[in-house]
Formats: structure tokens, C-alpha cells, sequence
């Protein structure tokens, strides 16, 4: 029998859907509740005060149990906190909670173990099973599993797929009299991903820690002031790797790069080898909120060419910038395009609004993309350029123009005519074009590739027209 709490005790459990709330619940709910209890496979515990004793011996009695979430703060989040009562939300949050202890062997079937400002010890019976582990701490988290603890529970991980941690960890801020391991994942032949949220410098420790092998998806999310420097935000991001590239087996081999502006919370830097992924991730929101997205693309501005001094420059094909173009110049353009000698594919997707110059911005890059070599004498820069990609830009007679004049001219000073041109046009707020005005561009389009695509917005709707 679930003995009562004490009156200040607030604690919220999600079993298989259906909420409950101690002691907030009646005896009927409690009989019923505790004839399921065997039959339990998933269960979240949200709570604001030290783990009540009748939950935690729950956990001696759920021998089916796959997913536990244990979340001690004011709600959670949207997954674990779905059907949380209010007086939860509003109690007042412990920001050092006990320990759960999780007997050994008691939770044989379970799968999935997320922890939120939350800590049980990883015993090898429980490690053994998980196939996702989430260890999430915020800030007034007191963190005590130190990285070298963490590093030695991998050896029970024989069924991990996905592992997830964000500011939980202790990180050593100066060398270790003994070295700590270095993990590799390639026993894990089932792992898939990797997420590593923290300071710059903590993650690069903690993925300099790990052989991450080139199946695996890897997120690495450095935590930075919302008031960060421009200029400052390349420097972060190369920080953030570990000691050799090599330890992120897909890394040195990326064939496609992104540069992607969220204005919620930052940036992010994304490579991509054999269709898996390596994010780079700068989060400038502050905790539990959001901040304005920088209107003047100032950070988006100052990353474009530092690119090229992060990723591995030969193995790139591809690359992909989407964010606020509006402040970035021709010289920004021109050493982030050259930094990669091997480039076929450019994909460039605009935030800028049409009042604040999407038609500029956009002939901006068409004129560096005719700058000649700085390392190829008598060449323009990307002489193996196939295909081109322009999205959310303003079309007007202007952007057309240079258009053809880039394309014309590149062809001009030895490069070969586009496979590919694709360009995703919207309407300035007065123009009102239609698609039949496109007919007369028809013939020149011809002269710059062998398959455009022009794809155009008109009165909150798309069209697309493939053009030969």
C-alpha cells in the first residue's frame, strides 16, 4: 500500500497516459492504482521536493517497466509534463534533490532512462538494458556525476542507441594526474546519436573522450551569452571540437556543409558525410526563454567566413548557407565559396525581408561568385560549379540581371555551363507578377544551365514552372 505524503510533498506521476497526483488522488484512485502497478511500462515522476519514499518503491514492483522519466522541476517539459496539475507547476523548486537509488535488477525490461535535475546511479544491471539514456541538468542543477564516472559506466552500455547529456556533467577543468579513457562507440554497432550540450570547452573535453564512428548522428551544443561577440562566434565553434577531428569519424569526411541562422537561439554549423550528420551548435537563448533574433544578421554575418577554417575544406561538395544575408558583403561571400576547392553545389536560402534588401543581398552573391582566383590564375572561383540553389529571394528586373550576367560570365572565363539552376522567387509586396511574365526570360534561362527550375510565390501561394 502507498502510505500518505506528508501535506507539503508535491510529486505527479504519468503511468501509461493517465496522471496522477500525491496525495491530491482518493482511495478509489489508489486501489487502482496499485493493482496496475505490475503491469506499469511507462512512468514519468515529476517532482518539486526529495523523492517521496512510496514512489521510489514503485520501482521495486514494476518488473515491465520500459521508459522511466524522473523530472524534479517546477513542470518539465512538454513530453514529461503532460498532465502535470498546476499546483505542481507552481511549488517551490529543491535545486538539490536526493539521489534515487534504483535496486539492482530490479528494472529488467527497462529501455529508456531520462533524468532532468535529476541523478540515480548507473549501476551495471541498469546500464546494461538501456538502449536511450537522457541526463539533463539546468542551472541551479548541483552536478555530481563526474565524466570519469561516466566514461567508466560505458563498458554495461551493450544496448545503447542514443545517449543525451546536457549540463549534467562534472568536467575536470585541468588535466587529470590520470588520464581519463578514451571511449570508442564502435562495439555499439546499434548507436545512432549523440547529443552533448554544455560550455564550449566542456563539450570539446567530453567528445575528446569518445570515438564517435561514422553511423552516428552527433549534436554538440555549446551554451554562450545571448550578448556574444560576432566576431567571437567562428573561434566558439572550433573550440567545441575534440583534440583530433578523427574522434568524429564523420567530420573530416563531410561532403555537405550548412550554415543555418535560428533566431530563437543561435546558429548552427552542420556537416554531413555518407548522409549522417555533425551539428555544431551555438545556443545564445537563455534559460527556459528565448531571446530576439538579431534583426541586423550580425552572427550569421560573422560566421559565413569562418566556415571554411572549421570543416575540413577537400571532401566538401556542397554547401548550404540559410539565415539574414542582408548584412553580409562580397568579401564575406567570396572567402567562405573559395575556402572549398572541390565545391558543385551551392545552395543559398535568404531571411531577409524584401524591405530590407532581399534583391541586394542576393546580387551580392551573384557578383562573387564571378570574382576571379585568388589560386587559380586566369580562373573564376568554384571552376567545378554544377548546380545552384537561390530560395526567398525578391525577384525584380534588376536580380534578374545579374542572374545572367553571372552565369554569362563564369561561362565567359572557362567554367562550364550549370547542370542545375534553381531559383525560388517571391513577389515585392507591389508587384503582382504572373507567371506568364516568366515566359520571356525563357530563351536566356537556356543559356545558363541545362535544368532550371523556377519556383515563385504570388498572393500566399507557390507555383512551381520547370524551364528547359
Amino acid at each position: 500500500m502507498i502510505s500518505p505524503l506528508a501535506a507539503d510533498a508535491v510529486c505527479a506521476l504519468t503511468v501509461d497516459g493517465q496522471a496522477f497526483t500525491l496525495p491530491a488522488y482518493d482511495i478509489e484512485h489508489e486501489q487502482s492504482f496499485i493493482l496496475a502497478v505490475p503491469l506499469i511500462q511507462l512512468l514519468n515522476i515529476n517532482t518539486t521536493v526529495d523523492p517521496p519514499a512510496p514512489v521510489l518503491r514503485l520501482l521495486d514492483r514494476t518488473p515491465l517497466l520500459q521508459r522511466l522519466t524522473i523530472d524534479v522541476s517546477p513542470g518539465g517539459d512538454v513530453e514529461s509534463s503532460r498532465g502535470v496539475p498546476d499546483v505542481l507547476r507552481r511549488a517551490t523548486y529543491v535545486a538539490n534533490p536526493s539521489t534515487f537509488y534504483i535496486g539492482a535488477g530490479t528494472l529488467p525490461a527497462l529501455r529508456t532512462l531520462i533524468l532532468r535535475n535529476a541523478q540515480v546511479p548507473l549501476m551495471g544491471t541498469l546500464a546494461c538494458t538501456l538502449r536511450r539514456l537522457v541526463l539533463s541538468g539546468s542551472s541551479r542543477f548541483t552536478r555530481s556525476l563526474s565524466l570519469a564516472q561516466l566514461l567508466d559506466t560505458f563498458k554495461h552500455f551493450i544496448c545503447l542507441e542514443h545517449l543525451e547529456v546536457r549540463n549534467y556533467l562534472v568536467i575536470p577543468r585541468q588535466e587529470d594526474p590520470q588520464p581519463l579513457p578514451v571511449i570508442s562507440f564502435w562495439s555499439l554497432k546499434n548507436f545512432k546519436s549523440l547529443v552533448v550540450q554544455d560550455d564550449p570547452r566542456s563539450v570539446s573535453k567530453i567528445l575528446s573522450h569518445l570515438v564517435v564512428p561514422i553511423h552516428v548522428d552527433v549534436r554538440a551544443v555549446a551554451n554562450v551569452a545571448a550578448e556574444l561577440c560576432p566576431d567571437q562566434a567562428g573561434a566558439i565553434l572550433a573550440t567545441m571540437l575534440p583534440d583530433h577531428t578523427w574522434k568524429l569519424a564523420a567530420f573530416p569526411q563531410s561532403q555537405i556543409v550548412a550554415l543555418h541562422d535560428h533566431p530563437s537561439h543561435g546558429c548552427s554549423l552542420s556537416a554531413v558525410a555518407n548522409g549522417r550528420i555533425v551539428i555544431l551548435e551555438l545556443d545564445t537563448s537563455p534559460e527556459g526563454g528565448s531571446v530576439p533574433g538579431r534583426a541586423d544578421g550580425s552572427l550569421y554575418k560573422a560566421l559565413i567566413p569562418s566556415v571554411a577554417g572549421i570543416v575540413p575544406r577537400d571532401s566538401v561538395t556542397s554547401l548550404v548557407f540559410s539565415g539574414p544575408l542582408a548584412a553580409v558583403g562580397m568579401v564575406s561571400w567570396v572567402v567562405a565559396i573559395e575556402g572549398f576547392p572541390n565545391l558543385h553545389t551551392i545552395e543559398v536560402v535568404n531571411h531577409t525581408s524584401w524591405q530590407e534588401g532581399s534583391s541586394v543581398s542576393g546580387r551580392t552573391l551573384l557578383f562573387a561568385l564571378i570574382t576571379p582566383s585568388r589560386f587559380r590564375a586566369g580562373q573564376v572561383i568554384c571552376p567545378q560549379l554544377k548546380s545552384v540553389t537561390l530560395k526567398r529571394f525578391t525577384f525584380t528586373p534588376d536580380f534578374f540581371v545579374a542572374v545572367y550576367n553571372c552565369f554569362t560570365q563564369r561561362i565567359r572565363l572557362g567554367a562550364p555551363r550549370l547542370e542545375s539552376l534553381v531559383l525560388e522567387l517571391c513577389s515585392d509586396p507591389g508587384g503582382h507578377w504572373k507567371s506568364s511574365e516568366m515566359e520571356k526570360y525563357r530563351p536566356a534561362l537556356n543559356i545558363l544551365a541545362h535544368d532550371v527550375i523556377l519556383m515563385y510565390s504570388q498572393e500566399g501561394f507557390s507555383r512551381t514552372a520547370r524551364l528547359f
